[in-house]
């Protein structure tokens, strides 16, 4: 019987029957096993010890048995999500990083499984004795939820919830997983996954787990508060909404967020299945680029614009400054994620050396907006074309009285600057030094965080106050502009974006220029090959 269980997960997921079979041994099993029941025991008389009462009777000290119950039941709420996410992110990225620096991770891809059935049999096996111990947990989990008398509807929406959340999540740990492989190539360095999994399981810890926890409590689980804050405190807040829809506790709420995981989970899979087999590709196509950028900029843009009757709703111009953060750290992943690798523009620049000029006039365009290889600033300047259209037609209808000049000059300020960054780190990638990726990031975060850091110390007035003179002109062309938009005149701002378009007009032809003699390089270097071949 178990001989048949056993053929059938290894008819269907091999990779999952690979690492159960590694993994499951009867010492692993029995740590995990013992693990999980001494937390629980531990857990169990430390909430008896501090957060019970007693009453003193005449046969003794008696536990105040519902306050028990009703303090474990919330610690277990806390706990769940820790115990389950942080862990499994670091043995999903280790995991990966270990197999693809030792190479085995290559044999795993010429199995003729698809990409899919590997990564998922990696997702559900590699943390399979995390799962095991948490399962364990389930059932005291359930007996505190039964002597606390908690409403059945909260159990569902909190292990459908986190189910739908640990997908999503997990899916981004196979991510990085696999760009921390690119990165050991193009960084030079050894054993980057080691570090990188310990730093995600940092930032999950410390962000992640903790931002999921305050969303749920303050959207799907207000009606539920007590069940987190204690039950003395209910929640007496303001609901959020998104556009004109209210994300009230139960169907919109649970729409919204189930809705949304589905999709960030299914756009990276397809992100994985384009990377699984080649490491030179792009991480996302252009194509993918211009769906992804227009989805977050609707969802950030609803929550943005808040109906009238929220408090929020007069914050204007903080809510866009948010939002043009937000965008900030967006178009620094697109630039990662579009901008091809040295042989891929080597290789795009031949082909296009190589092709008549009339095939040249009617591809050119359609090879920068479409193209796998050829460089990304078109790309990234369509995606903040869509950015901007978004923004843009909101601040539009602003009310009347409202700044609306400098705050279109602000994302225009952003838009020109984010283009210059990015067409910089195409230029540095195409560079031949076998370092390229770290001297692009180095650049980049020069740029970024370390001139308006240097801005900030040689002002005479300080950080701590409104920049002035040319330190708030000097900020302009930096992320900062927000700071110093309200401090310059309108001739500043108008002749700061005719300069920021100057600079990166002058960096665009300096690429072009360097891409076409690559090109010509290239051509030269085959045809002389092909002329010694057939000499021979």
């Amino acid at each position: 019987m178990t001989r048949n269980w056993l053929d059938r997960l290894g008819d269907w997921n091999p990779q999952l029957f690979r690492e159960l079979k590694g993994r499951l041994s009867p010492r692993n099993v029995m740590i995990a096993t013992a693990l999980s029941l001494v937390g629980q025991a531990v857990l169990f008389f430390m909430v008896m010890t501090n957060k019970s009462s007693y009453i003193d009777e005449v046969r003794g000290s008696v536990v105040d048995w519902p306050e028990f119950w009703a303090q474990l039941f919330i610690s277990l709420n806390w706990m769940l999500p820790f115990l389950l996410i942080v862990p499994v992110v670091y043995m999903l990225i280790e995991d990966l990083g270990r197999e693809n620096r030792r190479g085995t991770l290559n044999f795993v891809r010429l199995s003729p499984q698809s990409s899919r059935d590997i990564l998922l049999g990696k997702l559900l096996g590699v943390p399979i004795l995390v799962y095991l111990g948490v399962a364990l947990i389930v059932p005291l989990y359930l007996w505190t939820a039964f002597n606390t008398k908690a409403d059945p509807v909260f159990l569902l929406s909190y292990y459908g919830v986190l189910g739908a959340a640990c997908a999503c999540f997990f899916s981004v740990a196979l991510l990085v997983a696999f760009l921390a492989g690119r990165s050991q190539l193009s960084l030079g360095v050894a054993s980057l996954e080691s570090g990188l999994a310990l730093s995600s399981m940092a930032i999950t810890g410390f962000m992640v787990v903790p931002a999921y926890l305050t969303w749920n409590i303050y959207t799907l689980w207000q009606p539920f508060t007590p069940y987190f804050q204690g039950y003395d405190s209910p929640y007496s807040g303001d609901p959020l909404h998104w556009f004109s829809l209210t994300l009230d506790p139960f169907l919109m709420g649970h729409g919204f967020a189930l809705v949304n995981y589905a999709l960030v989970t299914y756009g990276i899979w397809k992100s994985l299945d384009r990377c699984f087999y080649s490491a030179s590709r792009t991480i996302v196509s252009k194509r993918q680029s211009y769906s992804i950028v227009a989805y977050l900029e609707i969802l950030m843009l609803g929550f943005a614009v808040q109906a009238p009757t929220s408090p929020y709703s007069s914050y204007h111009f903080e809510a866009l400054i948010v939002v043009s953060v937000v965008n900030m750290m967006i178009f620094a992943i697109l630039m990662a994620a579009l901008s091809p690798q040295r042989q891929e523009l080597l290789d795009w620049a031949r082909y296009r050396r190589e092709s008549t000029k009339a095939e040249n006039r009617q591809t050119l365009l359609k090879d920068l907006i479409w193209g796998e290889r050829s460089p990304s600033v078109v790309a990234i300047a369509l995606n903040l074309a869509i950015a901007l259209a978004c923004l843009v037609g909101w601040i539009l209808f602003w009310p009347e009285g409202t700044e609306k000049l400098k705050p279109i000059a602000g994302l225009l300020l952003s838009s020109s600057l984010i283009l210059i960054y990015a067409t910089i780190a195409q230029m540095i990638l195409f560079m031949k030094s076998s370092k390229r990726a770290a001297w692009t990031l180095l650049t980049l975060v020069a740029l970024t965080i370390g001139f308006p850091i240097a801005l900030a110390i040689i002002s005479p007035s300080g950080a701590s106050s409104a920049p002035s003179g040319i330190v708030a002109v000097l900020l302009l062309f930096s992320p900062f502009q927000w700071v110093a938009l309200k401090e310059v005149s309108a001739l500043t701002i108008a002749l700061s974006i005719l300069a920021e378009w100057a600079i990166l007009a002058g960096l665009n032809l300096r690429l072009t220029r360097q891409l076409r003699k690559a090109g010509e390089s290239e051509s030269k270097a085959l045809m002389s090959a092909n002329a010694s071949s057939l000499a021979k």
